[in-house]
């Protein structure tokens, strides 16, 4: 009985001092300045916080960005009817970044464009231009048999 009562406690302050380490190594205390700095040193203000680091809105992550992976890696796959599903979904939940909108209607045309719907084809590339009108396609891109005249057609008419 006096044994499982001393196991209890010895368990219950290793416990304990288990905690008091752990809560100890998450919140470090600050180090203590040995003397105090003059009045009117640099030293004798007070700390300044770091200034906060927000990031733009157009570079945020948008909601639909997982759709928007899914739908790119299927079109890569040739899946063009999940990557067309999965496109159309990123744009339900919201693309709210320009380089995110831009990468959604240029997947989306090329999705358009493999499966002979050519006027869906221009209008997702006409979707990019008018978020931006410097919009292209990339080397590789632009010669491709399928997609590249039509991009080249719609590109005509924002290059003017």
């Amino acid at each position: 009985m006096k044994r499982q009562w001393l196991y209890e406690c010895c368990l219950l302050v290793c416990i304990s001092m288990l905690v008091l380490l752990i809560a100890g190594c998450a919140a470090p205390s600050p180090a203590k300045p040995t003397s105090r700095p003059a009045p009117g040193s640099p030293q004798a203000s007070a700390p300044v916080a770091p200034p906060m680091v927000t990031t733009p809105p157009e570079q945020r992550p948008s909601v639909g960005a997982n759709a928007l992976r899914d739908g790119i890696n299927a079109f890569n796959m040739g899946e063009y009817g999940l990557a067309e599903r999965k496109l159309g979904e990123s744009f339900r939940l919201g693309l709210s970044n320009t380089p995110d909108l831009l990468r959604g209607h240029k997947t989306q045309a090329f999705v358009y464009c493999v499966t002979a719907r050519t006027q869906l084809c221009e209008k997702s590339f006409d979707a990019a231009f008018q978020i931006d009108r410097k919009f292209s396609l990339s080397g590789s891109e632009r010669p491709h048999p399928v997609w590249g005249p039509v991009f080249a057609k719609v590109q005509k008419r924002y290059v003017s």
